[in-house]
């Protein structure tokens, strides 16, 4: 897509380039909230291998395209359409069912799960894709602050399979992790 959008500059000229990352570029973080255009910190640990690799393609567009307008967009967990009960992303649902069922869980009950459904990210994209002047140059696309927690998502889903939510014990986090 950059070696495309580096053809149209050179042969016409580009507006503007946009490019759909993730918030996972951001990098491993507790109780933090992220703003708008808070530039990636290389010396974070990532999330995983897919958002590592989210990274260095922003860092790609930034060093390709320096002379081109751009917007970046970051969205979240996407999951569902605020438009429609019904969800083709069983994968995504089945695990936070799972988790829910377990009966512990190695996060911070307070700790929030941030998803968004897929027509509010569409429509942000095409929104300000096309607005004359974008007041920045990433936008986190998220339910930020507004976020569910870990414990009030297992609590409903639990309550829906008439069982108990799981205990939260963040001390086995560490130990967790290197499964």
């Amino acid at each position: 897509m950059i070696q495309l959008a580096m053809r149209a500059r050179d042969d016409h000229g580009l507006r503007r380039f946009s490019h759909v990352s993730t918030v996972a570029v951001c990098g491993q973080r507790a109780n933090e909230v992220v703003q708008e255009d808070a530039s990636i910190d290389w010396n974070r640990s990532d999330y995983d291998p897919y958002a590592r690799t989210k990274k260095f393609c922003e860092h790609m567009v930034r060093q390709l395209l320096p002379d081109v307008p751009r917007t970046i967009f970051r969205p979240s967990i996407v999951l569902g359409d605020s438009r429609r009960p019904e969800t083709n992303q069983f994968d995504m649902v089945r695990t936070f069912v799972f988790l829910a069922g377990l009966p512990a869980l190695p996060f911070r009950s307070t700790d929030r799960i941030d998803v968004v459904p897929v027509d509010y990210v569409a429509d942000a994209i095409a929104m300000l894709h096309l607005k004359e002047k974008p007041a920045y140059e990433i936008y986190h696309l998220s339910s930020g602050v507004g976020s569910e927690t870990f414990a009030e998502l297992t609590t409903a889903l639990a309550k829906a399979q008439g069982k108990h939510g799981p205990r939260f014990v963040p001390s086995l986090e560490a130990p967790s992790s290197k499964w």
